[in-house]
This record gives C-alpha cells, structure tokens and sequence, in this order.
C-alpha cells in the first residue's frame, strides 16, 4: 500500500472502497438486506419484550454459553498470541534464498 500518512482517514477509507470487485459489493448488498429482514423479523415478531419468556433456567443457561464462549475465544487468542512470541509461527521448510554462499 502507499504512504498514506498524508491522507485523511476518509480519504483512505474511500478509496479502499473503490477498490471493491462486483462480487463484494453483492456480497454487502445481500447482506444488509438480511439484516434489514432480520430487524423488520423482530419487530413484526409481536413481542415488545423479548426476554418476558426466558425461564430462569434458559437465563442461567444462556450465561453459562456467553461466557463460555467468551472464555474459549479469549482462550485462543492467547494461544495465538503465546505463539506467534515464541516462533512457533515460523515456515517449516528453510528459506534457500538466505542461505550464505559456500562455494
């Protein structure tokens, strides 16, 4: 990429999105669609309240799930973290193009 220290954020963020094939832009066209359905969903839904039928049991349930899923994607993340630090990350194959010349 250029040397975009110049640039105003906008500017940057514009022309990245200049540079978008058709095929992403349909892909962000169908995608707000669905989430404009999936509001609209819910607010035919009929229900002003969504939790009013949530049992105390599905409330216990439902943290249970939201912290365990936050306990593994942080869980991963620092695995990811510890190995990229230890070098664990690097290629497995030797890069011959550093290699000193012995002849």
């Amino acid at each position: 990429m250029a040397d975009d220290r110049g640039k105003r954020p906008l500017e940057v963020v514009m022309q990245d999105f200049r540079r978008l094939s058709t095929s992403a832009w349909v892909a962000i066209v169908v995608l707000l669609f669905l989430l404009v359905l999936a509001i609209v969903g819910v607010f035919l839904s009929g229900t002003g309240d969504l939790a009013a039928g949530v049992s105390t049991a599905g409330t216990v349930a439902m943290t249970l799930g939201v912290l365990f899923t936050l306990a593994i994607g942080g869980g991963l993340m620092a695995l990811i973290f510890y190995s990229s630090r230890r070098g664990y990350d690097e290629t497995a194959a030797r890069d011959l193009t550093d290699k000193d010349d012995e002849t």
